[in-house]
């Protein structure tokens, strides 16, 4: 691993990728971030504002999954189905974050993974109905119809929109630990199995900036702690491996120039957040703390102003969250909570 002085120097040769934690507000970086509160069996979605530094109660559900709209108005989030006898029967639901309407996108099914189109008019989300899964979509206005995009007998899962909206990556398993990068033309319904020569399972998925590849979590035998991260473009489909340490990954973030991947990662036996830079190969450990598990309950790095936020802990038993620039790692702690504060997101 380089030291301090190399990392300035590799940092300078890309350019800043964000601004002081001084002057947050001033370069518009005070979008809120939101977040998940744990109180077992429950989630209770916040939001908390630079500008006026309170947390706000968004919505509870008892599941953790929950996205942000690209315009910031609205969350989608799973709640569990009054009378749901599995316990499995989530529905996909809206809150808006101010008024906090929350209004039911479906009714029936095994529902889970709900993410937004680009534009934000849309949601698409995976269906298990009878050892059938499928890949639908939605409009967000009421009484809106489904529409099946890919329907299979095999395991989906990580479903992603392209910012450009033409491809919906997703995780296809032809077997639990035989799992597949496939892609979905939003416009033709064609979907192509772009990692079926690879050999390796694939875990997760992220898309770059400008949807020109995808940064996949991938291990032999779906291994989760011999993996590394790689990268593959939507033309010319090559891979491209970026780690080499063998270990468990989680929570791919870009930067905003698509030059460097965020991830956390157990490589050096705790975890830590890392940096990598994708034309050199050179990975920073950002945290670097042996006696915090950070970036464990999620990380988000905001496209707008390159600045990371993300989950530490045990803190007095709890997990909290973090923020600092990348290119600074002056990390301040923004929440304070009883319960483990989790999964932090923004833009």
């Amino acid at each position: 691993m380089l030291g301090f002085l190399a990392l300035l120097i590799f940092l300078s040769s890309v350019g800043s990728v964000g601004f002081t934690l001084e002057n947050l507000e001033s370069q518009g970086g005070s979008s809120p971030i939101y977040y998940a509160i744990f109180d077992d069996p429950d989630y209770l979605i916040q939001q908390i504002s630079f500008s006026e530094g309170t947390p706000r109660y968004i919505v509870s559900t008892t599941n953790s999954w929950f996205r942000l709209s690209p315009d910031l108005s609205k969350i989608v989030f799973l709640q569990l189905r009054e009378g749901s006898i599995a316990g499995r029967e989530y529905d996909v639901v809206i809150v808006d974050v101010d008024d906090l309407q929350q209004y039911k996108l479906t009714n029936h099914g095994l529902n889970y993974s709900p993410v937004w189109s680009p534009s934000g008019n849309q949601v698409a989300f995976i269906r298990e109905d009878e050892n059938e899964y499928k890949i639908l979509v939605t409009d967000i206005s009421l009484d809106s119809d489904e529409t099946t995009l890919f329907s299979s007998d095999s395991y989906i899962s990580n479903i992603a929109w392209s910012v450009s909206s033409n491809y919906i990556a997703f995780i296809h398993c032809s077997k639990r630990n035989e799992c597949d990068l496939s892609l979905l033309n939003t416009e033709s319904n064609e979907v192509e199995n772009v990692t079926a020569d690879f050999g390796y399972s694939v875990l997760d998925i992220a898309w770059l900036p400008d949807s020109g590849g995808l940064a996949l979590i991938a291990s032999e035998d779906n291994d989760i702690s011999n993996a590394n991260v790689y990268i593959i473009g939507i033309e010319e489909l090559e891979l491209t491996q970026l780690t080499f340490d063998g270990a468990e990954y989680r929570y791919m973030e870009w930067s905003s120039n698509g030059e460097l991947v965020v991830f956390a990662s157990n490589q050096d036996g705790d975890w830590d957040i890392y940096l990598l830079a994708l034309e050199s190969l050179q990975q920073f450990n950002l945290t670097n703390n042996g006696n915090m598990q950070d970036g464990f309950w999620g990380l988000s790095v905001s496209l707008n102003t390159d600045q990371l936020v993300y989950t530490s802990g045990p803190i007095d038993g709890d997990f909290e969250i973090f923020l600092t620039d990348l290119d600074i790692f002056d990390a301040i702690q923004i929440t304070d909570d009883e319960f483990h504060s989790v999964y932090p997101t923004w833009h």
